[in-house]
């Protein structure tokens, strides 16, 4: 539980830089996967980078739908999980909070629910979320070939970092004839 949370809060501070603006349009199609479109839209909801870093935060976005799907297909079930975090990392700090890290969600949500048409709160509570989820899903998948409990050395580390990469790669390949990305 507590990977989970402190995963989600460090992918909640990724990307604080904000995008100047893009010459991509939120409908344009970034990618097309298991014949599910992923709009630009889609990337930057959850990614705050510049069109450079765009391509990157499109490989990124088709691979957690890959992990996600593929937990989903295995019979994982995060929804409690989910409800549980979302409720205690969702809050939106109010402007009586005067600490960095609330300083940083407000701009973080500010900035993005400007360029979504949104108010900061439901950017928040929404981009959570879904964080969340990703994190939650990806976490449990890799629970089924890695025991975390077990890695005691950097070496242990490394080794399952080394599994899980593998094991994504192999799921991007089993599905490479699905995948068509359009932002490259």
């Amino acid at each position: 539980m507590q990977k989970l949370i402190y995963t989600t809060i460090l992918s909640t501070l990724i990307f604080i830089a904000g995008c100047t603006g893009s010459q991509y349009d939120l409908d344009e199609t970034a990618a097309v996967v298991k014949g599910e479109e992923i709009t630009v839209g889609d990337v930057l909801f959850e990614f705050n980078v510049d069109d450079d870093e765009l391509p990157h935060a499109v490989e990124t976005y088709v691979v957690e739908y890959l992990v996600v799907q593929e937990a989903q297909d295995m019979g994982i079930d995060v929804s409690e999980e989910v409800e549980m975090h979302g409720q205690f990392l969702g809050a939106y700090p109010s402007e009586e909070v005067d600490t960095d890290q609330a300083n940083q969600i407000r701009q973080f949500a500010e900035s993005r629910a400007d360029l979504f048409d949104m108010d900061p709160e439901t950017y928040h509570e929404e981009y959570t979320r879904k964080r969340t989820e990703v994190s939650a899903y990806s976490t449990a998948f890799a629970e089924e070939y890695v025991d975390f409990d077990e890695l005691d050395t950097d070496e242990d580390i490394e080794e399952a970092d080394i599994t899980m990469q593998q094991i994504i790669d192999d799921l991007y390949e089993e599905y490479e004839d699905e995948i068509e990305v359009h932002i490259e």
